[in-house]
């Protein structure tokens, strides 16, 4: 409320969808700012990408957690990015 009180011509609109829908939303122009976990190559084709500027502002950290009980004593990064884009499934 302060925020819109201080800035009466500024809109504000907060929307989900993903990873790629901020991107998509400021290189299709309808947005000037959006959000996006990834960057812009990786969800749009190389023309648009271009046109856009990153702007990092934070990292995203994991840490995987195995049950002792399966029998997991040791993962390569390489084995978590195959797990974590679904080719490795089991």
């Amino acid at each position: 409320m302060r925020f819109n009180s201080a800035n009466p011509d500024c809109s504000v609109t907060v929307n989900g969808g993903g990873s790629g829908t901020g991107l998509k939303n400021v290189s299709e122009g309808s947005v000037d700012i959006g959000n996006s976990d990834v960057f812009a190559e990786e969800k749009l084709d190389a023309s648009a990408a271009a046109g856009l500027v990153d702007h990092e502002v934070c990292t995203i950290t994991m840490a995987p957690i195995v049950n002792k009980d399966l029998g997991v004593a040791n993962l390569t990064k390489q084995q978590l990015i195959d797990i974590f884009s679904a080719k490795t499934t089991n």
